[in-house]
């Protein structure tokens, strides 16, 4: 795997850690290896797909308001944010680091795409992005 990632962890009222989510990404060039995996692929017009060919860390989660942000810790907090204000971010999209206009036009076209977004939050810190 390239990545493995759980994420959030939670303490239930009993006590328990519960991994509220988790993704596994593969290694294409070790598919052979374990073919049981390589026939699950999803599916070409998932939001996570269109996200992936353009290059875009997209998450959906189950909200309405769609969050956009350059780099995985303010995205992260901006989720924690739109929360704390009694709404639900309806998804997790990091932009990078020095992203272009087509890099954003990109991130939104993939966010809007979403039936359940309602409204989309941009966080974006004007280091070596351009805000313009």
């Amino acid at each position: 795997a390239l990545l493995v990632e759980v994420n959030p962890l939670v303490r239930t009222v009993e006590g328990r850690i519960v991994a509220l989510d988790g993704k596994v990404t593969l290694d294409d060039n070790a598919r052979f290896r374990r073919s049981r995996w390589g026939d699950e692929k999803p599916a070409s017009d998932s939001l996570e797909a269109r996200a992936g060919a353009k290059g875009l860390n997209y998450v959906k989660l189950d909200g309405e308001v769609g969050v956009i942000g350059n780099g995985a810790g303010l995205v992260m907090s901006t989720l924690d944010v739109v929360a704390g204000c009694g709404a639900r971010p309806a998804n997790f999209l990091d932009i990078g680091g020095g992203a272009s206009a087509r890099v954003m036009a990109d991130g939104l076209s993939v966010v809007l795409s979403d039936p359940d977004v309602k409204s989309v939050l941009v966080n974006v810190f004007g280091g070596i992005t351009a805000c313009d």
